[in-house]
């Protein structure tokens, strides 16, 4: 029973390596395209950007514009290597090989595809939502360092003797070099020094607000925002956000009780799933080849092994996600 588990879990792990090395394959291809891609689309938003202030056209963002900049968002937090220009792309190609070739291969030792194809979602929805529990923990972890980040720039900008906000996020960057928020400061202060309209800008601010998502970052993002396109005096503003944070931080810590026994707990199911296996094999006189028939041959033992493994993956998922309480109010 065990051998056959094992084999079945090799099979397993060829199925993705092979999937991932079709992706790298693709990836070197795609990057060098993607690159002679960009300068052409750069050029040619600019100049579409230009036309509409010119003509006083407020372009609406389509369905597919919010889900590609709430995907390149994500991966910019959570991916090490990320590229501005190709890393949707390959997320994408990955996730599209991977889906196949796990259904082409499922579906060929149950013969049945249906199932090969619905067991190669839940592995892909899998791996997303693998993404989005880590996105929920650095935005987390962010929230508390929200702190540090508010206070730095509070400090710089009301210290300085005639404030400008452009000046305050350079020095900000340049004094905190290992910020978590750096990439989004640096877009900030890019496309505050090149934007024609100031909904480019507001861009920027967004993918800053959305790597913490709490009602701290939110005021921070739109202070920010109005101190650079108004020019407007924010210091005191600044200030206030930063008592603010610093006093909810000691709320949260005072009444925030010990969770890991629930995600500990979580663990259970992975334990448990496979365990009656070998409950029937060993104790109820059950051969391998019966279960295995049954569990992934049949239509009952196809529905039950996907209701398991889609509530196992429930059970992390969920543990996981609240864990710890944001630093918001």
């Amino acid at each position: 029973m065990i051998f056959i588990l094992l084999k079945g879990l090799i099979y397993l792990g060829s199925t993705i390596i092979t999937s991932y090395a079709v992706y790298l394959i693709l990836k070197g291809a795609l990057t060098s395209l993607n690159k002679k891609i960009e300068v052409e689309n750069r050029m040619k938003k600019n100049a579409m950007e230009r036309k509409n202030v010119h003509l006083g056209i407020v372009k609406d963002v389509t369905f597919l514009e919010n889900i590609y900049r709430d995907l390149d968002n994500m991966l910019m937090i959570t991916k090490k290597n990320y590229q501005k220009t190709s890393s949707v792309q390959n997320f994408v190609i990955y996730h599209l090989v991977m889906f196949g070739i796990l259904s082409i291969f499922i579906g060929g030792l149950s013969h049945s595809y249906l199932f090969g194809g619905a067991l190669a979602v839940l592995f892909v929805y899998g791996n997303f939502m693998r993404y989005r529990v880590k996105l929920r923990k650095l935005r987390i972890d962010r929230g508390y360092q929200l702190a540090e980040l508010t206070g730095a720039i509070a400090s710089t900008y009301n210290s300085s003797l005639q404030p400008q906000m452009k000046i305050t996020l350079r020095e900000v960057v340049k004094e905190n070099p290992d910020s978590p928020f750096k990439k989004q400061l640096q877009e900030i202060i890019r496309i505050d020094q090149n934007y024609v309209n100031p909904e480019e800008l507001m861009i920027g601010i967004d993918s800053f607000v959305y790597s913490i998502n709490t009602s701290f970052a939110r005021e921070l993002g739109f202070t920010i925002y109005k101190a650079l396109t108004t020019k407007e005096f924010v210091g005191d503003t600044l200030t206030r956000i930063d008592a603010k944070i610093h006093q909810n931080i000691l709320d949260i810590k005072n009444e925030t009780a010990e969770k890991t026994d629930v995600k500990n707990l979580s663990w259970f199911h992975l334990i448990a799933f496979p365990g009656t296996f070998l409950i029937l094999a060993l104790f109820l006189n059950i051969t391998d080849e019966s279960i295995l028939h049954y569990q992934f041959q049949t239509a009952q033992g196809r529905a039950g092994f996907l209701l398991s493994v889609l509530f196992i993956g429930m059970a992390r998922v969920v543990a996981s996600w609240f864990l710890r309480q944001p630093n918001d109010y």
